[in-house]
């Protein structure tokens, strides 16, 4: 019977060249295989990261639409995944500013609504962390609140506001009309004929028979508003030129007389708000020599007190009412106040001791 011979290599002398080579294939193979095992272990590796975006919510295209919420949104948030995409999702932060961008047109009609914030970092096309392939895992504000409403547009009249001067004739305005767009909701709050001022212009120091670009103002009637233009040219004649002159003056308070001897003001005591507004700076305009002669003490200034002011505040956190300032000047000087009535607040407290 023949039997198989085994053949045994012999082994290389140690530190001999053969020693050497065979022992750097062994560790070239023991390098590959371990760095390919910390590649596979930081790929799978599960780690989280803090980040801190500002979230951007658009209308989009959607001309019809409007928000009146607040656009811009910060927050952070924590995400789940394993380091490769985290550094990514970061990368990809970084090229947009760490500003996330969010379209809430198509998803939302008009109203109130609550938006979930991780859900838009999920859905952002640009950053999302469904493309990043990382979890939401905690967010600093769950949803953001948001208030679309429809767009509306009117054409108003423009109306040149100005000081320091009196027209020989009305001036020419061109355009003498723009379009304005608004919220439909706050549209109903504006008190009918809307009209959109120009800035104030001072007469004074315009030159006549010259058009002039003056800007206009966007809002009516406190009310923000989008204009279809920022400035008309206006063409003025001016026939006497006025000045401009800063009064400090006194607020009285008028009250129905029935006060007096129903009890309300032996039980009750005026307060301001602000007790500064007793004494109000104000504007007036007017001839150079009609402003020179008006004194302080000679502007009647007032609000008018009725029984829906009558109410007594229970506590130091009652609500204040408010009125606009009335104002009479002398007869015979050509005067006016300059710009809106000045609005002050008050309340009715009960008068200590009773």
């Amino acid at each position: 019977m023949m039997t198989k011979t085994r053949f045994y290599g012999v082994a290389p002398k140690r530190f001999s060249r053969r020693w050497w080579l065979e022992g750097g294939k062994t560790f070239f193979w023991v390098a590959v295989v371990t760095i390919l095992i910390w590649v596979y272990s930081d790929m799978e590796f599960t780690a989280e990261k803090d980040f801190r975006v500002t979230i951007r919510l658009t209308t989009g295209q959607a001309e019809h639409l409007m928000l009146l919420s607040r656009q811009d949104v910060d927050i952070t948030f924590k995400a789940r995944g394993n380091r490769q995409s985290l550094e990514r999702y970061q990368a990809e932060l970084n090229k947009l500013g760490s500003l996330i961008t969010y379209d809430v047109s198509n998803a939302f009609p008009p109203g109130k609504h609550a938006v979930q914030t991780a859900e838009i970092l999920r859905q952002n096309a640009q950053a999302g962390t469904i493309k990043a392939g990382l979890v939401i895992a905690a967010v600093s504000l769950s949803t953001i609140d948001l208030d679309l409403d429809r767009r509306v547009t009117r054409e108003v009249p423009v109306r040149f506001h100005y000081t320091g001067g009196i027209l020989a004739q009305p001036a020419k305005i061109t355009p003498d009309r723009v379009t304005v767009s608004l919220a439909e909701s706050r549209l109903r709050k504006l008190a009918e004929p809307l009209e959109v001022s120009t800035v104030r212009v001072d007469l004074a120091q315009t030159p006549g028979d010259v058009p002039q670009t003056a800007a206009l103002v966007p809002n009516i009637q406190g009310v923000p508003v989008t204009l279809s233009a920022t400035a008309v040219q206006v063409l003025v004649k001016v026939e006497q030129v006025e000045k401009t002159r800063e009064l400090s003056v006194a607020v009285r308070v008028q009250m129905p007389y029935t006060w007096l001897e129903d009890g309300t003001w032996q039980n009750s005591q005026f307060a301001w708000k602000n007790p500064a507004d007793y004494m109000l700076k104000i504007e007036v305009t007017g001839p150079v020599k009609d402003v020179e002669k008006l004194q302080p003490k000679d502007v009647d200034a007032y609000i008018t007190l009725s029984d829906e002011h009558r109410k007594v505040a229970g506590d130091s956190g009652a609500t204040y009412s408010e009125s606009a300032v009335r104002f009479r000047f002398p007869e015979g000087l050509n005067v006016r106040l300059v710009g809106e009535p000045p609005v002050v607040r008050f309340r009715l407290e009960k008068r200590k001791g009773t």
